[in-house]
């Protein structure tokens, strides 16, 4: 019992440690504000971490990564962002812990490299603006136009309300739906910051609903959560998932670093015999 005290209270030291060295490196940078950050928020009784990407600089990138092995492997969380080198990371869209087949359609500059069927689009176009598209269950969906697509859910907003309706999307999973667990949220802001959100203390649903709306977005979707949670920031895990990931969504605040990252994050599209889905 006090070995697994003297566990969680250097656990927390260690969460807070990294809070604080976070907080001072923006502050050093503080009359240049970066297009990527990172704050820590209290909402009511929920602490929040913060990532928020602004898509209104073009330097800025957000793409989706798979296992190092493609769909239907996963891979450590160490070993996935040290492929894609990305600034930020949030875990990706749910999938199948006995197939490791995500449930959600996945695009990969502009190459359609999964079809799961499931969930809301969060879709990116080339010039960083973003959609949350909804979409029938099993429906096949011309991504066409979009550089970026990752299908989560359920969705948490519309147009500033909240709407959560995990059966409508597809979702049947009691345990996502009902459970309270650590909850990961992806939402955009009216003037084009792009959120990604860890809400580290379990919570409903509703609850990271009310919390993204508290921060400002206008839309946003739930992610992979419980287990599969996790949130990183310049070096940092802010928290890292217990159980290796099939995919994850990488923010990038430099073109240099998105564009040498595809090479490794999907090499397949170097490939002659690539065709666009």
């Amino acid at each position: 019992m006090f070995y697994l005290l003297v566990k969680k209270f250097l656990r927390r030291i260690l969460v807070w440690l990294t809070i604080l060295s976070a907080s001072a490196s923006f502050s050093k940078a503080a009359a240049q504000p970066e297009s990527v950050g990172f704050a820590f928020r209290k909402i009511g009784k929920w602490p929040v971490y913060v990532i928020a990407a602004d898509l209104r600089d073009p330097n800025v990138k957000i793409t989706p990564v798979l296992s190092r092995w493609g769909v239907g492997s996963a891979e450590p969380i160490q070993s996935m962002l040290g492929r894609a080198k990305p600034t930020a990371a949030i875990t990706g869209t749910f999938f199948c812990l006995k197939t490791l087949i995500p449930t959600g359609d996945i695009v990969i500059a502009g190459q359609m490299v999964h079809f799961g069927g499931v969930g809301t689009g969060l879709c990116i176009s080339p010039s960083n603006n973003v959609y949350f598209v909804p979409r029938q269950k099993y429906r096949h969906v011309d991504w066409t136009g979009y550089e970026t697509v990752l299908c989560a859910g359920p969705r948490l907003l519309w147009d500033g309300q909240i709407c959560v309706n995990p059966k409508a999307e597809g979702f049947r999973d009691k345990r996502m739906i009902y459970s309270k667990v650590p909850r990961l949220g992806v939402g955009v802001t009216a003037n084009g910051k792009l959120l990604l959100v860890l809400v580290r203390k379990p919570c409903h649903l509703s609850d990271l609903a009310r919390v993204m709306k508290a921060l400002g977005c206008v839309d946003a979707v739930n992610v992979d959560q419980g287990a599969s949670a996790s949130l990183y920031y310049r070096g940092w895990y802010i928290m890292r998932p217990k159980r290796p990931l099939t995919n994850i969504l990488a923010v990038y605040d430099s073109q240099e670093k998105y564009q040498s990252a595809l090479q490794r994050v999907a090499p397949w599209l170097a490939r002659p015999t690539a065709t666009q889905g």
